[in-house]
């Protein structure tokens, strides 16, 4: 138990740190003020998911963690107001009970059929492997996965005959516990935070009253699958959606709009098959298509996107498996 919460800790302290680095270059080259709050660890998900596209077209993804771990302290040391910031983060009792219960469910579960079937063989792939041509000739199923894959990858190591990949894939499960929290201090101020709530309290509800094990949702935590990382995704895509239509302000509004491209990028890399997730960006863009949120688009969703093509090209000659 002490194990899983110690790994946690070090991949959270680590996200927010990668995190910070981002709202620097954000603020500066597209002029867009970032509140501190649990809402930052997308941007460093969305970052390092990023970055591993690039990485693995000609190293293996193992070498990533080390590298970005030692660029992550070399940051630390570098940055004055690293702790000012780390302040502005709540950090409450409640969420560090939750985030404990979320460690105690992952280790009752088995890992799903699918982890041991295949999912875990994509990780080691991508984590002992640089990117490899035609991988479906081993196993057709090495097509279809997704980016998310990639970033468990950075976590295919071992202490203590524990795997970190299967803490890491607890992360979507505690932003979306942390940010609800966060909502729930605002009192349910607005109709998205009753949405978030809401959602996160079906997704509990049902766990307990599933007759098999904790539901078809969170008996992935402690797996490497990708449902449940794309339902949560697809959830704070829809949050950040009302946040746009909510807010006043244009500063928020230009943030919401960056959330919502990220987490609904993040839930198509989850899950391609929830493509149809990009349906929230139309009714803004129809309405208000600024120079903004054009580079917004261009850098996280075409760049990474044309990256995504680039993979599955080499991989599966297809854009996306199994369409030729």
């Amino acid at each position: 138990m002490i194990i899983p919460i110690f790994i946690l800790s070090i991949i959270l302290f680590f996200l927010y740190t990668t995190s910070f680095y981002i709202i620097n270059k954000i603020e500066k080259y597209f002029n867009i003020s970032i509140d501190i709050n649990y809402s930052i660890l997308l941007l460093a998900i969305y970052f390092i998911i990023f970055i591993s596209f690039l990485w693995h077209l000609i190293l293996p993804l193992k070498y990533l963690f080390f590298f970005l771990i030692i660029v992550s302290i070399f940051y630390l040391i570098k940055i004055s107001n690293f702790l000012n910031n780390f302040r502005k983060i709540k950090i409450n009792l409640f969420s560090v009970i939750f985030i404990i219960i979320l460690i105690f469910l992952s280790l009752s579960n088995t890992p799903i059929y699918d982890t041991m079937l295949y999912h875990h063989q994509v990780l080691n792939w991508f984590s002992d492997f640089a990117i490899s041509k035609n991988l479906i000739e081993i196993d057709i199923r090495l097509g279809m996965v997704s980016p998310w894959h990639m970033f468990l990858s950075l976590f295919n190591h071992k202490i203590n005959n524990y795997n970190l990949s299967f803490v890491a894939n607890l992360i979507p499960f505690v932003v979306f516990t942390l940010i609800s929290i966060q909502a729930l201090e605002k009192k349910l101020s607005s109709f998205s935070d009753l949405f978030l709530i809401n959602c996160y309290a079906f997704i509990i509800i049902f766990s307990l009253i599933h007759p098999f094990g904790n539901g078809i949702l969170l008996m992935e935590l402690g797996s490497v699958g990708t449902d449940l990382a794309a339902s949560i995704f697809f959830i704070l895509s829809v949050y950040f959606f009302l946040k746009f239509y909510e807010c006043e302000n244009q500063n928020q509004k230009n943030l919401f709009f960056l959330y919502l491209v990220i987490t609904c990028t993040l839930t198509f890399f989850s899950r391609i098959s929830y493509v149809s997730i990009y349906v929230l960006l139309l009714p803004i863009l129809l309405k208000s298509l600024s120079k903004k949120y054009i580079l917004i688009l261009s850098v996280f969703f075409a760049l990474p996107l044309l990256l995504f093509f680039i993979k599955n090209i080499l991989t599966s000659n297809c854009l996306i498996f199994p369409i030729y």
